[in-house]
């Protein structure tokens, strides 16, 4: 579990600094990750979206914000299904983090991500989740998707 952490909080750090990068005015059109936490709307736009392989697994990673991101890791051979978020046998993970700490990082507990397009540039669905942090205290994940660049 720590491992998971370590990995959540390093790929929404990276995300972060090449979100904060200056870059060039033609951003990529149509690269979202967007939710609702807990009621409230979140989005990630252009390039705060991330794709990148991970010990075989396909992190997609959306930057809300300066501390606050939402991070989906799939199988690295991916297929259009829905891959599911919930008990020991879980498909996928999924982590929403609003800040660095430990107590900061909400990781699926139950829900399932929904890939329902792979192109040969692109990786479309929708997905949603409840997260428990490390005090047992939870976040509703909920209205998520997703366009990200392979």
């Amino acid at each position: 579990m720590a491992r998971i952490k370590s990995l959540v909080i390093l790929l929404a750090l990276c995300a972060s600094v090449m979100s904060s990068c200056e870059k060039d005015d033609q951003a990529i059109s149509g690269v979202f990750l967007s939710a609702k936490v807990d009621g409230s709307t979140k989005e990630a736009k252009d390039a705060k979206v991330s794709v990148a392989p991970f010990e075989g697994m396909l992190a997609i990673v959306g930057v809300l914000g300066t501390t606050e991101s939402i991070t989906l890791l799939l199988p690295i051979n991916l297929s259009v299904k829905e891959y599911s978020l919930t008990g020991i046998d879980a498909e996928a993970i999924a982590d929403y983090a609003n800040g660095p700490s430990d107590l900061n990082l909400y990781s699926a507990v139950s829900g399932s991500i929904k890939v329902t397009a792979i192109s040969g540039t692109n990786i479309e669905g929708t997905f949603s989740f409840v997260g428990k942090n490390d005090a047992n205290a939870s976040k509703t994940v909920t209205e998520g998707k997703f366009n990200a660049k392979r």
